[in-house]
């Protein structure tokens, strides 16, 4: 393999990874940590879920994607929606560093697909693709972006600039103790 083949299967899994937390952390932040104020159509829904407490209003942010997940029926929304959280927010954080990056990279790529089900897709259903309105458009692509990059350290794993490289080497020797073998 010669220089630029090393660099480029080194270089774009750290990328990828880093766009990757770029894109999911923030958002994981938000929905873990931020506390929202919901109508009280969704105040009552959400109490009927036991996601918040009688009498209030306010409640962390991963419960607009509970009614979400709520609205396309899915099975145990508040749980979903904390797994996503966590995905998000934790699994965004290791990836960068690259531990452990197949299993958060496959989570966040089932996230990804999932959120392009719930989000784009019903935008770009029944529209040719040049009669979709172009922010539409930019969304898809946006999230389809993020899946082929998760789908990416998924398959080819996180490069040699990652944690996984270094805890989990397959017990390679080193050339000199290789030829000090022999």
């Amino acid at each position: 393999m010669n220089a630029s083949q090393k660099a480029a299967a080194n270089i774009v899994p750290l990328l990828a990874r880093v766009l990757l937390f770029l894109a999911f952390v923030p958002p994981g932040w938000h929905h873990l940590m931020d506390i929202v104020m919901f109508d009280p159509t969704a105040t009552a829904r959400l109490v009927e879920l036991g996601a918040i407490e009688p009498g209030t209003n306010t409640g962390r942010c991963l419960h607009e994607l509970t009614l979400t997940f709520d609205t396309y029926n899915l099975p145990r929304p508040q749980i979903a929606a904390w797994l996503v959280g966590v995905f998000e927010l934790v699994g965004g954080g290791l990836l960068v560093a690259g531990l452990f990056s197949r299993v958060w990279a496959g989570g966040l790529l089932m996230w990804g697909i999932m959120q392009f089900w719930l989000t784009a897709a019903p935008g770009l259903e029944g529209t040719w693709f040049f009669g979709t309105p172009q922010a539409e458009l930019n969304q898809a692509f946006a999230q389809l972006g993020l899946i082929v990059l998760s789908l990416g350290i998924v398959l080819t794993g996180p490069g040699a600039a990652s944690l996984d490289h270094y805890v989990f080497r397959s017990g390679k020797s080193s050339k000199g103790s290789k030829a000090g073998a022999e």
